[in-house]
C-alpha cells in the first residue's frame, strides 16, 4: 500500500471529521497488507502543525517506511503536481 499525503487522525476538516471518529483500526488496517510505504512532504499544509507526526503514527502501527520530500506542499494537481515519480519509486519498492 502507498499512501500520499495521508492523515493518521482528524486534522480539521469537518467534512472529513466523521472519518475519523473512533479513531482507526491499525491491527486490522495492518493484516490488510504486507507493506506500507508513505510520501510526505514537509510543507504539507494539510497536515499541519506537524507533518512528521502522521509519519511517525503509520510508521508506528503500520510498519510504514516513509519518503519524506522537503517540498510537495500536499502532492495535489492545484499545486502543479501531475506527476509524481515518488510514488511510482515506492510502489516499485512493493513490486516482486
Amino acid at each position: 500500500v502507498v499512501l500520499v499525503a495521508a492523515m493518521a487522525h482528524e486534522i480539521g476538516y469537518d467534512q472529513l471529521a466523521s472519518f475519523f471518529d473512533g479513531g482507526f483500526d491499525w491491527d486490522r488496517i495492518r493484516r490488510a497488507a504486507k507493506r506500507f510505504r508513505l510520501l510526505v512532504a514537509i510543507d504539507d499544509p494539510v497536515l499541519t502543525p506537524d507533518p512528521l507526526e502522521h509519519v511517525r503514527l503509520f510508521a508506528a502501527h503500520l510498519g510504514a517506511k516513509a519518503l519524506v520530500t522537503p517540498d510537495g506542499i500536499h502532492f495535489s494537481r492545484l499545486q502543479d503536481r501531475r506527476e509524481l515519480h515518488e510514488a511510482v519509486t515506492l510502489v516499485g519498492e512493493l513490486l516482486p
